[in-house]
């Protein structure tokens, strides 16, 4: 199923100073996600294109389930940009009762290469990409009961780095992250999440002292946290468009990690 409605990217949030404003615009809209989510057939999709000031804006690959309300995911891909692979996970976990949304970073550009790659993330956005990310947690927060504050975010890469980023602003309603081979350490101390972490056993992306830095700093802010090594894998391993790293088995088995852990976090 395809269908434009709303305007996600049209949502951009601030930091702090603009979190309130973000919230007021995602309440106003949320009653549309309703709308449309009562017509969505089990597993079906919504591939939504927005448009701003006449042109095209990101492309949002909105995920309902058949019930049309659910714990909202944000997901977040890679430096290869919003792939099939990525709407693929999200429409799975629409089939698990979430409702998934993955921003597209690059405005429909996907990378071939890793030099193409680099290129696309390199380049100016009309958004920073932090505004875009928080805007779509703000969205994901106006769809929830009231009283509840829980939002999950996965990341694979690229995205597992934003995923963790989100996760240590304290001003985010974010309960559970999930980062696919992505590490990045920092202060987790105003954390309110759960994490999971899916890793390679031979990464040259992913340092053993990256990923011993990350447990640490979530050990030292008492963060609840489960990591998984998935041996004879490599970075990528988890997304099908990497023909050369991918492992079916690996994958499907931190799915249904991640699908499990989402559903402890959010739906408890």
């Amino acid at each position: 199923m395809v269908s434009a409605f709303g305007d996600w990217s049209a949502l951009v949030g601030g930091d702090a100073s603009q979190t309130l404003r973000c919230r007021r615009a995602a309440a106003r809209q949320c009653c549309e996600v309703s709308s449309l989510a009562r017509r969505v057939r089990k597993g079906a999709r919504v591939h939504q294109r927005s448009t701003a000031n006449g042109d095209w804006g990101e492309l949002t690959h909105v995920a309902l389930p058949r019930r049309g309300s659910g714990p909202g995911v944000l997901v977040i891909h890679a430096w290869w940009g919003l792939t099939s692979s990525v709407r693929e996970f999200c429409d799975g976990l629409a089939r698990e009762g979430f409702i998934a949304v993955a921003p597209d970073l690059f405005a429909g550009h996907v990378a071939a290469t890793p030099a193409e790659a680099r290129r696309l993330r390199a380049e100016r956005r009309r958004a920073p990409t932090y505004k875009t990310l928080t805007a779509v947690v703000a969205r994901l927060e106006a769809q929830e009961p009231k009283g509840r504050r829980r939002v999950g975010v996965v990341g694979f890469s690229m995205g597992g780095h934003w995923a963790l980023w989100l996760s240590q602003r304290p001003a985010l309603p974010i309960a559970a992250c999930v980062t696919y081979y992505g590490a990045r350490s920092g202060d987790f101390s105003r954390s309110r999440a759960s994490y999971q972490g899916h890793f390679a056993e031979h990464d040259p992306w992913v340092s053993p002292a990256a990923l011993a830095r990350l447990k640490r700093a979530l050990h030292e802010a008492n963060r609840p946290a489960e990591f998984y090594e998935y041996p004879g894998t490599g970075h990528w391993f988890a997304e099908s468009d990497r023909t050369d790293a991918f492992r079916p088995r690996a994958a499907a088995q931190a799915r249904t990690r991640t699908v499990r852990f989402l559903q402890e976090a959010l739906e408890t």
